[in-house]
């Protein structure tokens, strides 16, 4: 689930009076969040009004039906900021989300990875240059984690890869994967 941090980077990115990428940062914040309440949704008891507040509340549902909803959250967005200057005031997350019973419970221990086996096969790309995601040690960590509880996983490590260049550089790698899930054979 989103924190705080999408909302202290689009203050920061306000105060640099680069509002339309302080809504895009808090869009994908609700965005995530409610696709995250969504998943929670099938498995233990919560609802949209637990963690939204009323402007998001409205919008947020419709991630059970619809493609777009990060798009109508952000043009709702900005119809707010337009309305009243400031995109903060945005009624997205509550304040208090994490503190629901079954959102703290799913924070501090359901999220956590490696905790399960996962009954579907997972690629993880790791660029051995990227700075973005924690040291590639903690990933080769998570990858043995992930196989001694039984998940199938496909690891490949993309040798000077950035955080980015690892998305490009790893694209014939996710097809290979990709198209190995959906290989049929013909009789």
């Amino acid at each position: 689930m989103a924190t705080s941090g999408g909302t202290q980077l689009a203050s920061l990115l306000l105060a640099a009076n680069q509002v339309e990428s302080a809504i895009g940062i808090l869009a994908q914040q609700i965005t995530f969040s409610a696709y995250v309440t969504a998943g929670l949704k099938q498995t233990i008891s919560v609802d949209y009004s637990d963690v939204f507040d009323t402007q998001a509340a409205q919008i947020v549902p419709l991630v059970e039906t619809r493609c777009d909803v990060g798009n109508l959250i952000g043009a709702d967005l900005v119809k707010h900021t337009k309305s009243t200057g400031n995109s903060l005031s945005y009624q997205g997350l509550k304040a208090n989300f994490a503190s629901v019973p079954a959102i703290s419970t799913f924070l501090s221990t359901l999220s956590e990875p490696a905790t399960v086996k996962l009954n579907q096969p997972v690629m993880i790309i790791q660029g051995d240059a990227d700075t973005t995601v924690p040291p590639k040690q903690l990933t080769d960590k998570l990858v043995v984690d992930m196989s001694n509880l039984g998940s199938s996983v496909t690891y490949t490590v993309l040798p000077n890869a950035t955080h980015v260049s690892a998305f490009t550089d790893g694209v014939p790698t996710v097809v290979g994967f990709i198209q190995g899930r959906f290989a049929t054979t013909t009789p």
